[in-house]
């Protein structure tokens, strides 16, 4: 029976041919599992330092409000008097 046999040969290629291929997708998952989780990090690091640098300038804003709370007025007074005749002048 040349004809079964050929057909058990094609049968058990393609039986080593999805395993290879199962095989491959599963690497490739790991792999992006891996990219993924490396760029949350790094996003989640950067994140961190922009909310301490946020922080950093809204306590140094709050300082010097408290040590020169009428120069801070006077200045809020100035630009609020900018943007009122900018948008006048439209």
């Amino acid at each position: 029976m040349p004809h079964s046999n050929g057909k058990r040969q094609a049968t058990s290629q393609l039986s080593h041919a999805r395993q290879r291929i199962a095989e491959a997708s599963d690497d490739a998952v790991a792999a992006a599992s891996g990219l993924a989780s490396s760029a949350a990090g790094e996003i989640r690091d950067r994140v961190e330092a922009g909310q301490e640098k946020l922080h950093s300038i809204v306590e140094g804003a709050l300082d010097n409000v408290r040590e020169r709370p009428i120069r801070v007025v006077l200045a809020a007074l100035g630009v609020g008097c900018l943007i009122g005749w900018m948008l006048k002048r439209r």
